[in-house]
């Protein structure tokens, strides 16, 4: 999990690098326009612009099988880790690579978004929030959605044009009546029931070029956190729900006196209390690199150090800290498996398997099916399917896999990385053959298994010693019982195709 913070800290400071490079900003301060209710009858003439077909589907988007492409596919992240989840009812709910998919507890996809109805441009769907029906999810560069899952429709929309004045999201936060939405410059506050926006930038008390906000909420208990930039040091403000102000706390309530900077490693809002850690570099040469713990006194209004211990312990101040279930609904968690979501349901806490199934290439359709080959290994999906099936369980990696087939349709090799022995793995449609190509003598064959572990119809190769791949010149061919039934031409050996 440390890890998985540490990388998402990078990539939050280059984006922001990227960002300040590319917006041209007039002066150094943001202004803060006024917030504003949403009348009525703008109300009326959003609801008419929103889409009444069904959000969320139970089968992949309909599209005749011959104009199917691998975006339509549900995929989700190679590595298993998905931008967001969340629980709703006896369901789980991922963001992941161009849809929303909705899994059962056992992780068996049920549903996914239709793109006709609801997708965020260019794919980038963010972060979720939910209570009861209501889902928000994050687009980047287009605002929020609020879905209404027992209708199954989308609800409302807030981007710029009804107060949301940047549409470029973080991180959503549910606490209560309001949505909380950290954005690349300032936190909004969304007043849930009445959905009007009140943004929030100098009031937090940085006086930042841009206000990068990351916000944490819990019981009414709300922060917004900013690192540093060019002209301010960063820092966390805290919220007073009596005046509708912050308190800020920036780099010398946290490092000393004569600190300019201040970035969290970690900022914790729970039940138990409030938690902050940062790194101090070392004071004198020869010393350590620090990791502190602070936390929050609510009666003092203050911030009181903990504990700080060297930076590369491992781990040495979760003793101190509140456990994930005191501060999220939701979390992830790197496994020796895969990355596995834990998530608060009705009657508990379960956990979602990893989900690492992203969709690499497709054969030409054949008898109303296309054969897929996904990291997960070989699927089928055909008119009238819901969903693919998985007919081979096999680990595949990389980019560079696609398919070719024999003339005939019968043979399929799926081609990874086609580097020294033309290392690959084939298939054949009517009697499946998969195994790896391995080196034998001067030639190539396909190594022969039994069938029976073969799903039902289908068997795998029995008599390898049919089957046989050999190499002339820049040709690849595959022979069954001596005759050549397959070529493939690659004219630079040891290249992807």
């Amino acid at each position: 999990m440390k890890k998985t913070l540490l990388a998402f800290g990078s990539f939050f400071a280059a984006t922001i690098l990227i960002f300040l490079v590319l917006t041209d900003r007039p002066s150094a301060r943001s202004v803060d326009l006024p917030s504003r209710t949403v009348t009525q009858s703008e109300r009326r003439l959003l609801a008419t612009q929103l889409p009444e077909a069904p959000v969320f589907i139970d089968t992949i988007p309909p599209v005749p099988l011959e104009a199917l492409r691998i975006e339509d596919l549900p995929s989700t992240p190679e590595d298993g880790s998905l931008r967001a989840a969340v629980a709703y009812k006896n369901h789980i709910i991922v963001s992941s690579n161009r849809h929303l998919l909705e899994y059962g507890r056992n992780g068996k996809l049920l549903r996914m978004t239709d793109p006709k109805t609801f997708q965020c441009p260019g794919g980038l769907t963010g972060d979720l929030a939910i209570e009861a029906e209501i889902l928000y999810v994050a687009c980047w560069n287009d605002g929020v959605y609020e879905i209404d899952m027992a209708a199954n429709r989308i609800a409302y929309h807030f981007d710029a044009s009804n107060g949301l004045e940047n549409a470029q999201n973080l991180r959503l936060v549910l606490d209560g009546g309001t949505l909380w939405v950290g954005t690349f410059n300032g936190l909004a506050k969304i007043d849930r029931s009445k959905r009007s926006v009140r943004t929030y930038r100098d009031e937090l008390g940085g006086h930042c070029m841009q206000y990068s906000v990351m916000p944490h909420a819990r019981a009414h208990e709300t922060w917004a956190v900013f690192n540093g930039d060019s002209v301010c040091g960063g820092g966390a403000a805290r919220y007073r729900t009596d005046d509708d102000s912050w308190t800020y706390y920036g780099p010398e309530t946290f490092a000393g006196k004569g600190a300019q900077h201040i970035d969290f490693e970690r900022f914790i809002v729970s039940t138990r209390g409030v938690y902050a850690t940062h790194t101090e570099s070392a004071a004198e040469p020869g010393s350590e690199t620090m990791l502190v713990l602070d936390s929050f006194d609510p009666d003092e209004a203050i911030w009181r150090r903990r504990d700080a211990l060297p930076w590369n312990s491992p781990d040495p101040l979760l003793r101190f800290l509140p456990k994930p279930e005191e501060v999220t609904d939701a979390y992830a968690e790197d496994t020796p498996k895969g990355v596995v979501w834990h998530l608060r349901m009705v009657d508990g806490w379960t956990q979602l398997p990893p989900l690492e199934r992203r969709y690499i290439a497709m054969t030409s359709i054949a008898e109303g099916q296309r054969f897929l080959l996904s990291t997960a290994g070989l699927e089928r999906y055909g008119t009238g399917d819901a969903f693919p099936t998985l007919l081979v369980a096999q680990k595949l990696y990389g980019n560079g896999a696609r398919f070719v087939t024999s003339d005939d349709g019968r043979y399929i090799l799926g081609l990874a990385d086609l580097i020294g022995d033309f290392g690959g793995d084939w298939f054949r449609t009517d009697a499946v053959v998969y195994d790896r190509v391995l080196k034998k003598g001067g030639s190539h064959v396909i190594r022969g298994q039994s069938g029976a572990a073969a799903p039902p119809a289908i068997g795998l190769l029995k008599d390898a010693e049919a089957y046989r791949l050999e190499k002339k010149a820049s040709l690849l061919i595959l022979f069954e019982n001596e005759k050549a039934i397959l070529s493939l031409d690659f004219p630079d050996q040891g290249t992807r195709p």
